[in-house]
């Protein structure tokens, strides 16, 4: 697997499991967003309150999560609206 722009490259099976370790961060980001947007939590408070189960202090996570709790509550917003 090759992936541009990256610094590292590792063996197939450790991407793989690089891979599932993400798709379950997002789908937990987005769960976790969805859920705290539906509880009345302002995205400030969010921030404090999100819950990302085995990748809590993964290393990317002060870098990546804000802006995707951005995103998932603008797209509960737009929900909101339709």
């Amino acid at each position: 697997m090759y992936v541009p722009n990256h610094g590292f490259v590792d063996s197939p099976e450790i991407l793989r499991e690089q891979l599932a370790s993400f798709r379950r961060a997002l789908e937990n980001l987005v769960s976790e967003g969805r859920r705290l947007y539906a509880a009345g939590v302002p995205l400030q408070m969010a921030y404090r309150n999100i819950n990302l189960g085995e990748l809590q202090y993964w290393y990317r996570v002060a870098n990546n999560m804000p802006d995707g709790l951005r995103n998932v509550h603008a797209e509960e917003e737009e929900r909101k609206g339709k």
